[in-house]
C-alpha cells in the first residue's frame, strides 16, 4: 500500500505499508516500511521511488500480489498510473482502490456535502477552532474557566476536510 502527501515542510513523502500472510500466527499482518520523500509526483518517479523502498527490504515485484493506492490519476491511471507500471513489473499483479479512500469518499458524498444539517454542523466547528486558538488571551480564559469548573480540556484539533477520524477528533474537542 503506497499513500503520498505533502509534509507540513510542503516536501512530498509516500508512505509505503507491506501487508503479507503470516504462517506462524495464521492471519494476515501490516508492517509499515517507511516514507519515501518524493522530488516529483509523476508515475515513473513515484513507480521508480516505490521499487527503491520495497528493494531495501528485499522485495522483487515477482513476488507482489496485489497493490493498493488512492484513486488520484498518478496512481490508478490505466494508460500511464503507478498501477499500470507495476504490472509492466509483474502481469499477475492486482490493483485494488484503497478501502479507507473509498469510505471516506462516500462520506463526503453521503454525509458532508448533500445532508444540509451535517454540513451545517461541520460548517461551525473550524470557526470554534480559529476563535479560541487565534486569540492567546481567549485561550487564557478557556483554561481559566476549564480550571475553575474542574474540567479537562483536550488539546482542539483543526478539522480536516478530508479525513474523519480527524473530524472526530476536533468534534470530541469541542
Amino acid at each position: 500500500m503506497a499513500d503520498e502527501t505533502s509534509d507540513v515542510g510542503h516536501h512530498e513523502q509516500m508512505s509505503v505499508t507491506l501487508r503479507y500472510f503470516n504462517k506462524n500466527t495464521n492471519k494476515p499482518e501490516e508492517i509499515f516500511l517507511g516514507l519515501q520523500r518524493l522530488t516529483s509526483v509523476d508515475a515513473e518517479s513515484i513507480f521508480n521511488n516505490l521499487s527503491n523502498k520495497i528493494s531495501e527490504f528485499g522485495i522483487t515485484w515477482e513476488r507482489v500480489i496485489a497493490v493498493c493506492f488512492d484513486g488520484a490519476a498518478s496512481m490508478s491511471g490505466r494508460i500511464n498510473g503507478v498501477q499500470v507500471k507495476v504490472k509492466s513489473a509483474n502481469v499477475n499483479t492486482k490493483y485494488a482502490h484503497c478501502y479507507g479512500h473509498c469510505l471516506n469518499l462516500t462520506l463526503v458524498d453521503s454525509l458532508g456535502n448533500k445532508n444540509r444539517a451535517v454540513f451545517d454542523f461541520f460548517g461551525h466547528v473550524q470557526p470554534v477552532y480559529n476563535f479560541v486558538e487565534g486569540s492567546l488571551s481567549r485561550s487564557a480564559v478557556l483554561k481559566n474557566i476549564a480550571r475553575q469548573t474542574n474540567l479537562r480540556l483536550k488539546t482542539r484539533k483543526v478539522l480536516s476536510t478530508t479525513r474523519w477520524a480527524c473530524r472526530l477528533e476536533a468534534v470530541n474537542t469541542i
